[in-house]
């Protein structure tokens, strides 16, 4: 199997799970809040943000310090991991 294979074999793998969840645009739950609160607080940074990559978006589930903005996969940060296949730090 190539890589290219293999990497679209895991993509397309990865958005089923995610859709799987029921979690993208769904409202705002206490839970996710509360996990992006405490980050900010223990890593005392001015936001966090806990996004969910799908096949053509990011969507922000929780965020601290944003406002909650979707982003297209090129734009976005997160965007790295899932579509490079690599890790973003070394």
């Amino acid at each position: 199997m190539s890589l290219e294979l293999a990497d679209a074999t895991v993509s397309r793998q990865r958005v089923e799970a995610l859709h799987a969840l029921n979690v993208l645009d769904a409202p705002r739950e206490q839970r996710y809040d509360r996990i992006v609160r405490l980050a900010q607080r223990v890593f005392d940074v001015p936001t966090v943000a806990a996004n969910l990559i799908d096949a053509d978006r990011q969507w922000t589930k929780a965020e601290a310090g944003l406002d909650g903005l979707e982003n297209t996969p090129p734009t976005t940060r997160c965007a790295a991991t899932p579509w490079s296949g690599r890790a973003p730090w070394p």
